[in-house]
């Protein structure tokens, strides 16, 4: 964000890019929506971003999982 990249091209040209992808591919991401609102325009900017490319990921992939102190929550596949 910092760059000036716009993370809406830019999480849809990785959607774009997954099905070609080869073999078992490991997204690892982080979930920034469970905390309080952050108090500045960035951090919120970047809260949202986050959470529309973990969603697209999750519609995207075959399995998802969410993991809390080490145990892991199946959310799909």
């Amino acid at each position: 964000m910092h760059a000036g990249r716009d993370p809406e091209r830019e999480t849809a040209a990785l959607i774009a890019a997954l099905p070609a992808l080869p073999g078992k591919i490991v997204f690892i991401t982080n979930e920034v929506g469970s905390g309080i609102v952050p108090d500045n325009r960035l951090a919120r900017d970047f809260r949202d971003a986050q959470g529309k490319l973990n969603q697209a990921m999750a519609g995207t992939c075959d399995a998802a999982a969410l993991v809390v102190m080490g145990l892991p929550l199946r959310l799909k596949g």
